[in-house]
């Protein structure tokens, strides 16, 4: 797999990156939208750099096809119905648009052309406007999507802005799209009514951002809360409709290595569902793919009891198809979900049903399923139980008594290779920051602890004091770093796998642990640089100690 953000690679890195998190830009426009705006018309070119007027609204079309073209709207807003507020067509290399608002419409497009003649997939992308950002707009009441990246198109950025309230999903990527980079945004409250009003229901409601066989993209530091259906949905469409609309294409590219970081997910059915279409009943798209199934299927007969036992099944979806459906397979591998928050999901924080998934430093505050894994229908009827899942050095914060593992829908029967390891349960600091499991602070932080100088750290959920510094005041020597024990870091390490199945009964796994003390010494200098939430004197007294120590980090 190689696309990596860079700061998965270094710590250091990933400090400086949290320094830039911590100052990230202001969303939505820099300009206050008029309480009283006037029907204005822009009648001039549009190439160049091109300033609204903020006292008015528009209610026109702005379509730009010219490159370093610059569309500053300075709070005004753009209103209409049936149509594309802007339209950013082919040949608009590094065109920009900024500070706008846009109500109603179609929302905001890109789009190239399709192919032609023999054209290749990579012809027509070659094709499309290159370098085009979207930043500090605010985009809401659109009749479908708010921002539409339509097909071919690539290296499209969407940054600083707010997508609200719009009827279908907020961010749309379509086919063949590819590197587009959607970052610091608010996504929220998308795909919950049909542009006449009526309410979307199960499978109908809508998504934040959709991956819709798009690859290689980048979704960063977002907040995506209160959309429909769930956060971001990665698959492929079916070639829907293929009969009823015969200039369609089949899509023949994945929802693949995509990279979703940073970003905090709330107040959703689902968080991240990795191939979202793998077990949907598609029987009203009119799919022109070919299935290996046999439809209709009853599910009845298929799913196994343990199914209802977790909300993140989302069993109860097979109820409007009165338990007969229509399946066709999904495809979207070798996604990387890392280093986000999920909390206040009601079904499945990261829903997994397609191949070599990484699932790595995220934090689940509160009590639900935190990770579904299984596809059923594949795994069953087709004999392709989901492969080589990691999830890895994940945290969570839960009010009950139990450990990572019981927040887990791990399928029996329906996934292989799986490695799961080095999860922990966090702590909670007075400030209501976040001290990861192996990480230290000092006694400010916690309640009722009469020395400020004492250092404690995290250890599964409690925090364990490493030294008293009221009565030591200084950096463990050579001698103490020689006692320490791999236990003392309080780390298992669990792998699941064909030679490890779940019981279908207790959905549970053996835990092997092994005890490799020099390398859980050094991940805990760098579990403690990965933590915003630390004073800036902590992180350089503990890189000190790990420099005397000779501990990489």
């Amino acid at each position: 797999m190689n696309l990596k953000y860079v700061i998965l690679i270094k710590p250091f890195i990933y400090v400086m990156m949290v320094a830039s998190i911590a100052q990230a830009n202001p969303r939505g426009p820099l300009f206050e939208k008029s309480p009283n705006p006037s029907l204005c018309e822009y009648t001039n070119e549009l190439s160049g750099e091109v300033q609204l007027d903020p006292n008015c609204y528009y209610e026109q079309q702005f379509e730009i096809t010219e490159p370093d073209t610059t569309l500053d709207c300075r709070g005004a807003e753009l209103r209409g119905s049936g149509k594309h507020l802007i339209n950013i067509k082919r040949g608009a290399d590094r065109a920009k648009v900024m500070n706008c608002y846009l109500d109603g419409g179609k929302g905001l497009v890109v789009r190239v052309r399709q192919p032609r003649n023999d054209e290749t997939v990579d012809d027509v992308r070659a094709l499309g406007a290159s370098e085009v950002v979207i930043q500090n707009i605010q985009v809401s009441n659109s009749e479908g999507v708010g921002v539409h990246l339509l097909v071919y198109t690539s290296g499209v950025t969407v940054k600083d802005s707010i997508i609200i309230n719009n009827s279908s999903a907020g961010i749309y990527m379509s086919p063949y799209g590819q590197r587009h980079l959607i970052q610091n945004n608010l996504i929220s409250s998308n795909g919950h009514v049909k542009p006449d009003g009526v309410a979307r229901l199960a499978w109908y409601r809508r998504e934040g951002i959709a991956v819709d066989a798009a690859s290689e993209n980048i979704i960063v530091d977002n907040e995506i809360a209160n959309n429909a259906f769930g956060g971001i949905l990665l698959y492929k469409n079916c070639w829907e409709h293929a009969e009823a609309e015969p200039d369609s294409r089949p899509r023949t590219e994945h929802a693949r290595a995509n990279l979703i970081q940073g970003n905090r997910f709330s107040s959703q059915p689902f968080g991240v569902w990795v191939a979202a279409r793998q077990s949907r009943d598609l029987e009203e798209m009119e799919c022109g793919d070919p299935t290996p199934y046999d439809n209709p299927i009853n599910i009845t007969e298929l799913l196994p009891s343990v199914y209802w036992d977790y909300p993140s099944s989302y069993v109860e979806s097979y109820l409007f198809s009165l338990n007969s459906v229509h399946i066709w397979p999904d495809f979207a591998e070798e996604n990387i979900i890392t280093e986000n928050r999920f909390e206040d999901i009601s079904l499945g924080g990261i829903r997994v049903e397609d191949d070599d998934t990484e699932v790595t430093q995220n934090l689940f505050v509160g009590d639900f399923d935190y990770i579904f894994l299984g596809a059923p229908f594949r795994a069953r009827l087709a004999d392709q139980p989901v492969q080589n899942t990691l999830i890895q050095s994940n945290s969570f914060l839960s009010d009950e008594d139990i450990l990572f593992i019981d927040h887990l829908a791990l399928m029996p029967n329906e996934h292989a290779s799986t490695v799961l390891e080095d999860n922990h349960r966090a702590c909670l600091l007075d400030d209501g920051q976040i001290l990861f499991h192996g990480e230290v602070t000092f006694g400010t932080q916690i309640e009722n602890e009469a020395c400020p100088e004492t250092e404690y750290r995290c250890d599964e959920g409690s925090f364990i004091e490493i030294g008293d510094g009221c009565e030591m005041n200084n950096i463990p020597n050579e001698a103490d770093q020689s006692t320490e024990t791999y236990s003392d870091y309080g780390v298992s390490d669990m792998n699941v796998n064909e030679n490890q199945p779940v019981d279908a009964d207790t959905n549970q796994v053996q835990i092997q642990t092994t005890a490799d003390s020099s390398s859980q010494k050094s991940q805990g200098c760098v579990s403690f640089t990965n933590s915003p939430s630390l004073p800036i004197f902590s992180l350089i007294y503990l890189l000190a100690w790990c420099f005397r120590n000779r501990i990489s980090v």
